[in-house]
């Protein structure tokens, strides 16, 4: 019998994140001097999106933390972090298919979609260009 209220508050929980998600179409787009671990932008369901000051016009990354609110809308919060950390855990940063995803709609090349933190750091990614980028 706990197994199944446990399981019922699961899907409870999971049902209203979901809900939440759909609701929530339009990030807050907020500007920082800094971010942490030194990104240039971050989307943190349900919160929102952050981008560093120096980022501010740029469009394309923009774009690329707006195809990672769809990833969100689509799941829920709770499915999307968990789906992110595995990905990572699992593919490492350049090669996991959420950013992927994300790299192909904003037009990136078929190459630094699968190289992307080489081609951030010798400049040929069209989003930023930083050659510290994830040192």
């Amino acid at each position: 019998m706990k197994t199944k209220h446990i399981l019922f508050g699961i899907g409870a929980v999971l049902a209203v994140d979901y809900l939440i998600a759909r609701i929530n179409k339009k990030p807050k787009i907020t500007y920082k001097q800094k971010l942490p671990f030194n990104y240039n932008a971050q989307t943190l369901p349900p919160f929102g999106i952050n981008i560093q000051n120096e980022d501010k016009n740029n469009q394309l990354l923009i774009k690329h933390e707006l195809v990672h609110w769809e990833q969100y809308r689509k799941t829920g919060a709770i499915v999307y972090y968990l789906k992110y950390a595995l990905q990572k855990a699992i593919y490492g940063y350049d090669k996991m298919p959420m950013e992927i995803e994300a790299r192909k709609q904003i037009g990136e090349n078929e190459y630094c979609q699968n190289n992307y933190t080489e081609c951030v750091r010798n400049g040929q990614s069209i989003t930023i260009k930083e050659q510290n980028f994830r040192v």
